[in-house]
């Protein structure tokens, strides 16, 4: 998760306490993007559509998570 806070709402819910280790744009080429399941700790739309752009690697998900 790089979004400010792990919610559905950009403006509500918990808010990152610590900056990202590293920025999404400085990550190296990935071999896959594992996702196990939908909860917004987990599953970030504003980060999901960052890496479908910056990286060519396959998401594995489970079935029900838009698969």
């Amino acid at each position: 998760v790089w979004s400010d806070r792990c919610s559905p709402s950009r403006t509500v819910g918990p808010q990152r306490m610590h900056d990202v280790p590293v920025l999404l744009e400085a990550l190296p080429a990935v071999d896959a993007v594992v996702i196990s399941h939908d909860h917004y700790d987990h599953l970030d739309i504003d980060t999901i559509v960052a890496l479908a752009h910056t990286q060519r690697a396959p998401f594995v998900v489970p079935l029900g998570i838009g698969a």
